[in-house]
């Protein structure tokens, strides 16, 4: 298994620490928002935003003059995260209750009278409910806007919603805004709305009080969890056989087995639990009560244990199963769970160290969803692993370039997290200081008046830019504070970043044309003036990394740019412009450290293929002059030689290669 990135944290304890009201660092920044009527929270899984909700509920109903709070959830087993809590002993001035006939996520009931509970709910004296999205959507064709009035409308995972005119849930919410007084609060864990259609128009998301709560903080104000590592592995032939190396019985492990119409996938998703166990051990018993299933281990794990206890969410009859993962309490109460399209968004359990997903996984959200799995702070971990086993896109049977593409999103993706989990900055304006430093002075000391990194001034470190243009609008400043993660993640899905990778695109181009075109398309309502800051500011978040030392401590006088060091006092955004932004982190840099020579040369030359443009007799005539290359020197044409021959013929091998049309005369 190999590591593409990997992040160090410094185990603050902010972001799991409690104030007087029970509130940790995260639901102490939604509830100072709790004024407003539209609140979009943008946090992390296992931040708390299902308790967030319960304070600002309760705040609602009890203050401010709501009469009802209703809860909405994508599935039912993510439910049991809202029910009820003691939040008076922890200092709150209310405990969160729900009534058992309107918790609509337990195992009682059908869809219809699900919604026939949901009517009833709201001319009842009952206050809160929990329910499904789908609940909501099949209830609200049978009451009117006005209905919602004077109720506080929560919504969980709230990129499952689409402004599109085929999301019902979507047009509905958006009724609500129109037509009642309903306050509204949404809540997600993914920042990359870009996978799909946007959760809101323009008009109706500026509606929103906006409250992020990024990654890093999240991450580095744990109290148990040190590193995190997102890495690969392949296989050949199926993955059955080349998981067991990946199985690890003393970790507590979620596994995702690959979706049954996928090329991934055997078409026997039972069998494939059943082999992925019999890896390890074999079913020694299953509990009626709870259908959990006891495997004997063919050998002792790490930790000495002879047997395991696995959850195999598989299985379409899991009520009994679901209702016990809620009540979980114990590190050793579950050992693995296996599923395929459960157990990502909102599943809790903490105790889960490593996570492993079979095949690709194309959308950024699902698999921050899956990594989220694994990152909550817990006691029994210090680190915590995903790993995506995926097919060796040089041993595929046919599709070369398809397998070659998909693992390359995964790479990119894994290079996209960097710019997620690690720590960012708030950059500012630096002013330019004319006078001539003290005497005496040592202009290495931050304390003496140079220009350096700020620390513990706000949630992220500051670092004043030169050259930086001032955020003089609100949308602007909205869009950096709000939407960067969005951005990058937009730029990451274009071609002109791939070709950056490659070295095959103008940096000033891409830079100062192509990231401000990207903006414009993305938030047409700005100005160019809008456009050039937000741009500019994009721009230094790709370009300009923290450095670190080993205990995970931000340097204070350097920083990291295009692979480089560059002293804080000496940054000038000009001095970026010219730069590529991906210099030591692109693509290929990233593999190159744990791919071999030979299949890192192949991966290359398929994809640069893609872009050649040959017409077959020019082809035939090169590939001979290639083949007489390698016969005479001994070695392949290099894409990046100067002489302009050379390179035809190595482009000529990528186009035959990515084409899966490999010369005879080259092998």
């Amino acid at each position: 298994m190999q590591n593409l990135v990997e992040f160090s944290y410094q185990s603050t304890g902010t972001s799991v620490k409690w104030d007087e009201c029970g509130m940790r660092e995260m639901q102490q920044r939604a509830f100072s928002a709790r004024s407003n009527q539209y609140i979009l929270l943008m946090s992390p899984p296992a931040s708390g935003k299902s308790r967030a909700n319960m304070f600002l509920a309760l705040d609602k109903m009890h203050h401010q003059g709501l009469k009802k709070t209703i809860v909405c959830v994508p599935e039912t087993s993510i439910g049991g995260s809202f029910s009820d809590t003691d939040l008076m002993a922890h200092g709150f001035f209310a405990d969160w209750k729900v009534e058992t006939q309107y918790d609509l996520c337990s195992d009682e009931g059908t869809d219809g009278s699900k919604v026939k509970k949901f009517i009833e709910f709201m001319s009842s004296e009952a206050e809160v409910l929990v329910c499904s999205h789908s609940t909501l959507r099949n209830a609200f064709p049978q009451l009117q806007p006005e209905d919602f009035n004077e109720c506080f409308l929560a919504i969980d995972e709230f990129h499952h919603v689409s402004s599109k005119d085929s999301n019902v849930l979507g047009a509905q919410l958006q009724r609500l805004m129109d037509e009642s007084d309903c306050h509204i609060l949404a809540m997600t864990g993914s920042y990359f709305r870009g996978d799909a259609e946007d959760i809101l128009s323009p008009e109706y998301e500026a509606r929103f009080k906006k409250v992020t709560y990024n990654y890093y903080e999240q991450l580095n104000g744990y109290k148990y969890l040190k590193t995190l590592g997102i890495g690969y592995d392949f296989y050949q032939g199926t993955y059955l056989d080349s998981i067991r190396e990946l199985l690890h019985p003393e970790k507590k492990t979620i596994i995702h087995i690959p979706n049954v119409n996928s090329k991934e996938s055997t078409g026997d998703k039972h069998g494939e639990v059943l082999a992925i166990i019999n890896k390890v051990g074999y079913i020694k018993s299953i509990d009626s009560a709870t259908q959990m299933i006891t495997v004997q281990l063919h050998e002792p794990d790490a930790r000495g244990r002879t047997e395991i206890r696995v959850a195999d969410l598989v299985n379409e009859d899991r009520k009994r199963l679901q209702s016990y993962l809620r009540k979980v309490e114990h590190v050793d109460d579950v050992d693995w769970i296996i599923a395929l399209g459960t157990a990502k968004e909102g599943f809790d359990w903490s105790f889960c160290e490593y996570a492993l997903t079979v095949g690709v996984r194309r959308s950024t959200t699902e698999i921050i969803q899956i990594i989220g799995r694994c990152t909550r702070d817990s006691s029994n971990k210090s680190h915590a692993q995903w790993v995506n086993l995926m097919v060796d896109p040089l041993h595929a049977p046919e599709e070369t370039a398809a397998e070659v593409n998909d693992m390359l999103k995964v790479i990119t993706c894994c290079l996209l997290m960097e710019d997620v989990f690690e720590s960012s900055f708030n950059f500012q304006t630096a002013k330019v200081n004319t006078e001539e430093p003290k005497s005496g002075a040592n202009l290495d000391d931050p304390e003496d008046g140079v220009v350096s990194i700020i620390i513990d001034k706000g949630p992220k470190p500051s670092l004043p830019l030169k050259g930086l243009p001032e955020v003089k609008t609100d949308r602007a400043k909205s869009i950096i504070d709000e939407h960067m993660s969005d951005i990058i993640n937009e730029l990451y899905q274009r071609k002109e970043t791939k070709k950056m990778q490659f070295d095959k695109i103008d940096a000033d181009y891409y830079n100062t044309s192509f990231i401000p075109s990207v903006i414009a398309e993305k938030f047409p309502d700005l100005d160019e003036d809008e456009i050039t800051v937000v741009s500019e500011y994009t721009l230094v978040n790709l370009a300009i990394k923290p450095l670190k030392s080993e205990t995970g401590e931000i340097d204070r006088k350097y920083v990291s740019i295009a692979g480089r060091k560059f002293k804080v006092a000496d940054l000038d955004i000009n001095l970026i412009k010219p730069l590529n932004l991906f210099e030591g982190r692109s693509v290929f840099e990233v593999m190159s450290k744990d791919i071999n020579k030979d299949m890192l040369y192949q991966i290359k030359n398929l994809v640069a293929g893609v872009n050649v443009s040959m017409s077959a007799d020019e082809f035939k005539h090169v590939i001979q002059k290639a083949a007489m290359w390698i016969n005479t020197k001994g070695t392949r044409p290099s894409l990046n030689s100067e002489c302009e021959k050379e390179v035809r013929m190595a482009e000529a091998i990528a186009f035959a290669e990515s084409k899966r049309g490999r010369a005879h005369a080259l092998n």
